[in-house]
């Protein structure tokens, strides 16, 4: 959830959950739970620059094995924003090993309205 305090600057918050499971002969899971704060800047019309520092708090299981962890995240990205959709391409900064992000660049599509 977000709000423009000019045409050219908004920002928000967020919330997310995300549950992974890898099945390479034995299953491996991962649910992380996390809460962020994002920025975004159009220094042009149709260009946005977005930053987003995250927390995720990651629930991991493998081989009988149960690990906690706090994983923190930083996303920069940049793209377009036609009509009320965004589409983005960003990467996490931070790159702690757990990251829900993984360290290649990624895509996202938002909504505006």
């Amino acid at each position: 959830m977000g709000y423009y305090f000019t045409p050219q600057l908004n920002a928000g918050v967020g919330v997310s959950y995300t549950y992974y499971n890898y099945k390479k002969g034995e299953s491996e899971k991962f649910n992380y739970v996390g809460i962020n704060l994002f920025g975004r800047y159009y220094p042009i019309p149709y260009i946005v620059l977005h930053a987003q520092p995250e927390i995720n708090y990651m629930h991991h299981s493998f081989r009988g094995d149960k690990e906690s962890d706090v994983v923190p995240a930083f996303i920069i990205g940049a793209g377009v924003h036609i009509s009320s959709f965004t589409f983005m391409l960003q990467y996490d900064v931070a790159q702690h090993r757990y990251s829900p992000y993984g360290n290649n660049l990624f895509y996202s599509v938002g909504f505006s309205f």
